[in-house]
């Protein structure tokens, strides 16, 4: 999978995939024949992440798994994708809502300390974008450039 997928991805990403797998999946399955793992074998992996209190990083190690053998079927090396049966029986997620900042001075705060962190100039005028428009993050991810190129500099919300 990583080595598939790697060229897609962020350094950063990728570096992050393959700790999780070096910290939690190596140690137990690492050294196992990938034809002799099996569902079982998924769901105790990702049972001992989850009593950790990690379940969202419990899920994405199962994404992982799952991409390591999606991959490993394509170039015949396994014949089946055992984590792909074992979603079900992993603990559940809570859902809840995310907390909203509803203080002004605590989301100026926020803001700043956002616009302070070193990160890509696009990742800064994408955050003040949402500021300004209020839109959802994929709402602005999709609106094509040539929105943008209408706006008039002098009343851009007129």
């Amino acid at each position: 999978m990583a080595r598939a997928a790697k060229p897609r991805w962020v350094e950063r990403h990728a570096a992050d995939v393959l700790d999780s797998l070096v910290k939690d999946v190596f140690p137990i399955i690492g050294e196992m024949p990938i034809r002799d793992i099996d569902a079982p074998t998924v769901l105790a992996v990702l049972r001992i992440v989850e009593k950790r209190d990690a379940k969202e990083t419990a899920r994405r190690i199962w994404q992982r798994i799952s991409s390591i053998f999606v991959y490993a079927i394509a170039s015949g090396r396994a014949n089946q994708d055992p984590a792909s049966v074992v979603r079900e029986a992993m603990a559940p997620m809570k859902k809840g809502r995310q907390p909203a900042i509803t203080d002004i001075d605590k989301a100026r705060e926020m803001l700043l300390a956002a616009w302070s962190t070193p990160s890509h100039p696009v990742t800064k005028l994408g955050l003040r974008m949402l500021v300004l428009t209020a839109v959802r993050p994929g709402t602005l991810i999709s609106t094509p450039w040539t929105e943008w190129n209408v706006l008039d500099e002098d009343d851009p919300f007129g």
